[in-house]
């Protein structure tokens, strides 16, 4: 049995199986959106509070973190909100994203390394 669509007057009749599934992607597509909304006021939550990974007082490497995860939350965002979720700006926000937090996650293990080779030459 084939599902029939019938036009009158330029409008489209569809069956209620078709809607609700409509309505179903829909809602499904709610949650990424909220939870990139949620990770974008984390970060900025990040950024104004005292508490860092990387201290704020060493120049330079203290902004990398605060940068690195502003600029993939919003880029996460960004993502979430487009209206052409394949396009290939999308695609290469994507990539740039995941990108800057591998060197953020670079940057924090340097710097822990740095750290440890201090100590390790204090101690001597």
């Amino acid at each position: 049995m084939q599902k029939e669509e019938k036009v009158y007057d330029n409008v489209e009749v569809h069956s209620m199986d078709e809607l609700n599934q409509k309505q179903k992607v829909q809602n499904e597509n709610k949650l990424p959106k909220r939870i990139a909304f949620v990770l974008a006021a984390m970060a900025l939550i990040y950024d104004i509070s005292p508490f860092d990974a990387i201290s704020d007082a060493i120049p330079v490497l203290g902004w990398i973190d605060d940068f690195g995860l502003s600029t993939a939350a919003i880029l996460n965002l960004y993502q979430q909100y487009a209206d052409e979720a394949n396009s290939k700006l999308i695609k290469w926000l994507k990539y740039a994203k995941w990108t800057l937090v591998g060197l953020v996650v670079v940057a924090g293990i340097a710097f822990g390394g740095l750290i440890a080779a201090i100590v390790a030459v204090v101690q001597k």
